[in-house]
């Protein structure tokens, strides 16, 4: 479990997701999470990596889910959301679908990492 705090005079919203690296998630499932571009992307992994960069694109999008909530109220569907994310340097950026936005970019920055058991990764809007 986690908590994250933060200033509402600098930030609006922000969104943490934190998976055990032990979760499975199985390559048939990630159609129900990747856009297609994503899907072409994680199935071109060494199969000893795909497991590992499936669940930190799962968080990326947990993340971005949990800080547009909270930020607008609008539910995103995660095949909508596009994610590239560099697992190189943590740093992940991501194109949101066409909703009410409440003025929110279309284009959104994050970090991502993980360690020997888990996949973590949070985004944060800045304070109009």
């Amino acid at each position: 479990m986690a908590g994250v705090v933060a200033s509402t005079q600098h930030v609006r919203a922000l969104g943490l997701d934190i998976e055990k690296r032990t979760d499975f998630v199985a390559a048939r499932h990630y159609r129900l999470f990747c856009h297609a571009e994503e899907l072409s992307w994680l199935l071109a992994q060494p199969p000893a990596h795909a497991h590992l960069y499936a669940l930190a694109l799962f968080s990326i999008k947990e993340s971005l889910y949990k800080c547009i909530y909270s930020a607008t109220g609008a539910h995103l569907v995660f095949g909508e959301i596009r994610v590239v994310p560099n697992l190189v340097t943590g740093v992940f950026h991501a194109t949101l679908p066409h909703i009410n936005t409440c003025g929110l970019p279309r284009s959104i920055s994050g970090r991502v990492g993980f360690n020997e058991h888990y996949v973590f990764s949070g985004v944060w809007l800045a304070a109009e």
